[in-house]
């Protein structure tokens, strides 16, 4: 015994020793925050917190495997430490915000998002940057890509994947202090930005967007390679930090979309609104706006020498139109020089290729090429009108006296009725557009109770203003509703009626009067929305029950008009008279005794039979009542029956049914049906009985024929 307790002692002690270490133990259920540390695991600490939820590292975690696997969440990172420098390649599972804490990664290594969201914050030391992809390594990503960069330093930054498929859109922020790192006065392509992927298809539209303090070398509103392709347009919004070069388009693909480059802050080396190293079949938008450009604009391609370095190549440009916006905010100072060698000693030139384009570069006569020069205001004009072209000595030599722009315009706007009008002032030009506020046929102007919007804006071929917005008031319920479009300081509006809905015809069937006289038609699909007529539409009532009944005749059903909505197509519902089954003759009643019995015999059988005009009832019967000790007419339970005799005369042309009394059914009594009361006593042969015989219609409704009132005793008299 004495060994029993020591045993189990020690088993004790053992236990509190464990209870009391500092073990990484997770929740059973999800929790708002989940500690990861060195010997817990990432995927189930993902698994076992909330959506929306944080995983706090503590000290060091260390990633053996790229096997994130996904769970479906979106969760924050922060802390201490992730480690995956020993991964070559990083893939996410989830969506993930790293957020005050330290990521290193192996050094040339690849993170990619795998489409799920993911954001660097501001406050993340990044060790050993890579490249980021906001796709797949390969394959097919249904949806989009979004990707926010606020901290450390990365060779590649892509939008979208690396090969494969993106069937949706891109959309990449790179902010903060990102790409601290990098010099971006350098020529050199250590620090690349690309809005959408490499040598990927990307069926949607990219949008990369560079702000506060991130800097690059090269960035690109598309993709990179020669296979790569983007079909819905390329998108980049440069609001500050630092670069050497913008490219609106792809890198070494010839582009086939339209291209959009938005300047409002930052400073760069230059600016080009197309590809570089290829061409683009599209149009180009370039607005600079505000910033600083230190060398050149150009509004189209960048095309190089050739191998040789004695001429240009200029094949690659723009198939359709560039539009250069400048604004008084923009700031091209010309201020890049360049250090070369003469003579054996270092020589700083001014440029070379100070200059504002809006063609392509080397490729200024191309016939496909339209550009143009729009300046946002006077003080642009003025700002800049002298400062277009060349600007260096070398490029004036080459250049010569090639225009800016095919047309260059200084625009003023005027408004009358819907349409706003933009005119250039300037003396050697010639050009005026409209955009003109319209009714938008495709969109239907009828009542939903949800807001309608029936205008566009129909713009000229040429115009080169902003895209208008539209604006709506009153444009809910039925009555005059008003869009108004505002652009370039000018107000347009145009009225429209919203009109009831139109409300489809209801779905209606008769279903006929059961029995002459009945009134119990009925129409299958009524609803208390709905009203009737019966006299031909001049007046109207309210279907004020769905089963409501009706007498033969002809009703006009419709949904009458509201507030919102007009009065349905009007249907027409005929409701047929009934059967003529209760007469003299049909469900009549006669009965049958035994011809041997009397009224001093024990005992009888009565047989009672009526008749039917056909066959097409669910059920036959009769309904009794029987008299009992205290003279009380006590209601039985119905007598029914399925069965129903045909013919009354048989082949042999004698009744099939010996009737007592003698008289005959009529003559539209062709059916008959039967029932027996057995083992009559004698002590009740003088109780009254009272019998109906009754149908049940194919359509559920009881017709019932004449009551009958008899005793055993008086029946055997008469058939006696």
């Amino acid at each position: 015994m004495r060994k029993f307790l020591k045993r189990a002692g020690a088993l004790l002690l053992t236990l509190s020793m464990l209870l009391s270490l500092s073990l990484p133990v997770f929740s059973a259920g999800e929790s708002d925050t989940v500690t990861l540390t060195s010997g817990s695991n990432l995927n189930t600490a993902i698994s076992q917190v909330k959506d929306g939820g944080t995983i706090v590292i503590d000290g060091t975690h260390s990633l053996a495997s790229n096997s994130w696997t996904a769970h479906g969440k979106t969760v924050t990172i922060t802390g201490g430490t992730l480690d995956a420098s020993a991964l070559s390649t990083f893939t996410l599972g989830d969506s993930v915000t790293f957020e005050d804490m330290t990521l290193t990664l192996k050094s040339g290594s690849t993170v990619y998002a795998n489409g799920n969201a993911l954001t660097i914050s501001t406050d993340v030391t990044v060790n050993n940057g890579g490249t980021i992809y906001g796709g797949k390594s390969s394959g097919t990503l249904n949806g989009d890509t979004n990707i926010t960069i606020l901290s450390g330093s990365f060779t590649r930054i892509y939008g979208g994947s690396n090969g494969g498929t993106i069937n949706g859109n891109t959309n990449l922020y790179v902010g903060g202090t990102a790409n601290a790192d990098c010099d971006a006065s350098s020529h050199s392509s250590t620090y690349l930005i690309f809005g959408g992927g490499n040598n990927d298809k990307i069926s949607g539209k990219t949008s990369v967007t560079i702000a506060d303090s991130a800097k690059a070398n090269y960035i690109y509103g598309g993709s990179n390679g020669t296979s790569c392709s983007i079909g819905g347009g390329t998108n980049l919004y440069f609001t500050g930090g630092n670069a050497m070069s913008l490219y609106g388009a792809n890198k070494s693909a010839d582009t086939k979309c339209n291209s959009n480059v938005v300047m409002t802050g930052g400073s760069i080396e230059q600016l080009f609104g197309g590809c570089e190293g290829s061409g683009l079949t599209g149009n180009v938008t370039v607005k600079a706006l505000g910033g600083t450009v230190t060398r050149r604009i150009y509004g189209g391609c960048y095309n190089e020498t050739n191998e040789n370095n004695d001429g240009f190549l200029t094949s690659r440009y723009v198939n359709g139109t560039v539009r250069l916006y400048i604004d008084a905010n923009l700031t091209v100072d010309y201020t890049f020089k360049t250090t070369q060698t003469v003579l054996g000693f270092p020589v700083t030139i001014d440029g070379p290729d100070w200059s504002i384009y809006a063609h392509s570069r080397h490729n200024t006569l191309s016939d496909t090429e339209i550009s143009k020069i729009i300046y946002t205001d006077n003080k642009a004009y003025t700002k800049y009108n002298g400062s277009l072209k060349a600007q260096d000595l070398t490029m004036q030599l080459i250049m010569g006296s090639t225009s800016a722009a095919d047309e260059i315009h200084l625009y003023t706007y005027s408004s009358n009725g819907a349409t706003i009008t933009e005119t250039c002032s300037l003396d050697h030009t010639s050009h005026s557009n409209t955009a003109t506020l319209a009714l938008d046929d495709s969109v239907s102007r009828a009542y939903t109770g949800s807001p309608i919007e029936a205008a566009k804006v129909v713009y000229g071929s040429e115009w080169d203003g902003d895209i208008c917005e539209i604006t709506y008031s009153n444009n809910v319920n039925v009555g005059t509703a008003t869009a108004t479009c505002t652009g370039h300081g000018n107000t347009v509006s145009l009225d429209f009626e919203i009109t009831k809905a139109t409300v489809s015809a209801p779905s209606l069937s008769a279903v006929g009067e059961s029995v002459q006289g009945q009134a119990d038609g009925r129409i299958s699909g009524l609803t208390t929305a709905m009203e009737y007529s019966a006299d031909g539409g001049t007046t109207y009532q309210p279907i004020t029950d769905t089963n409501m009944k009706f007498a033969p005749g002809t009703y006009i059903i419709r949904i009458p008009e509201t507030a919102t909505s007009k009065a349905s197509a009007p249907v027409t519902v005929t409701i047929s008279e009934g059967r003529h089954v209760i007469d003299t003759a049909a469900l009549s009643i006669r009965f049958q005794l035994p011809e041997s019995h009397t009224a001093e015999s024990e005992s009888t059988t009565l047989r009672i039979i009526s008749t039917v005009d056909h066959l097409n009832y669910k059920k036959v019967g009769f309904q009794v009542w029987m008299e009992n000790e205290s003279g009380e007419m006590i209601d039985q339970d119905p007598l029914e029956t399925n069965q129903v005799f045909t013919s009354i005369v048989g082949s042999d042309g004698k009744s099939a049914v010996t009737y007592t009394p003698s008289e005959e059914f009529g003559s539209t009594s062709a059916y008959f049906f039967t029932q027996k009361f057995n083992d009559i006593s004698n002590e009740h042969f003088d109780k009254t009985i009272r019998i109906r015989a009754y149908v049940v219609t194919s359509d559920g409704y009881t017709v019932y024929g004449e009551q009958v009132e008899c005793t055993v005793t008086g029946l055997l008299s008469s058939q006696g």
